[in-house]
């Protein structure tokens, strides 16, 4: 069983599929990722904790739990080539491929770009118990407006898939965390190989 590290800066309290993957048994450390909410901690990230562990100034510091360490971001680059992004919604994610008032449409291009830079699969998962599959945005309506967008957004989704080579799933609130297993355990930079059942989504 492997470590999954966790973006820090996702919202407290928003992700309950946090305490379901500790649940199934796995640890969860926070850290500053530059791509993703959750990645696998891997042998290459091991090498450069162990560095990290034996510089003279940090020993007196969170020796141990490199959640507080002064890692950064930047540490974390090249350590991992699979990254899970969770969008609990097609609310949320509409936000994220439509332009809008509200809408992050250029800051989620750019962190598809900055994956793609780095030699990252970012695997985008969204948990919507309203629908089953993604032919059915077609009777999706933008949040409050009563805008009909779903094909636009599948549109757009082909549109990023092209071009970053991302990849875009539909589950069950209930299977979200199962899927964030089954993705991560595809990282090729393991220290071993994971053996999990094999999860279906939709496509």
């Amino acid at each position: 069983m492997f470590e999954i590290l966790v973006d820090k800066y996702n919202k407290a309290g928003k992700h309950s599929e946090e305490e379901d993957l500790k649940k199934c048994g796995y640890k969860l450390t926070k850290v500053c990722l530059p791509v993703g909410d959750y990645c696998a901690k891997t042998n290459k990230l091991e090498e450069m904790l162990e560095i990290y562990r034996n510089e003279e100034y940090t020993q007196r510091r969170y020796h141990d739990d490199y959640s507080k360490s002064i890692l950064s971001k930047l540490d974390f680059v090249g350590t991992y080539t699979i990254a899970v992004d969770v969008k609990l919604s097609f609310n949320e994610l509409e936000k994220n491929l439509l332009l809008s008032k509200k809408g992050n449409r250029y800051r989620f291009e750019r962190e598809l770009l900055r994956a793609k830079n780095l030699g990252i699969k970012l695997i985008t998962i969204i948990a919507d118990d309203d629908y089953r599959t993604f032919e059915e945005l077609e009777y999706f309506q933008s949040d409050g407006s009563g805008r009909s967008c779903g094909e636009a957004m599948k549109r757009r989704m082909a549109e990023l898939m092209r071009k970053y080579g991302c990849e875009f799933y539909l589950v069950s609130r209930d299977k979200l965390a199962q899927a964030i297993i089954y993705w991560l355990s595809q990282e090729p930079l393991l220290k071993s190989s994971y053996n999990q059942n094999v999860f279906q989504v939709a496509n």
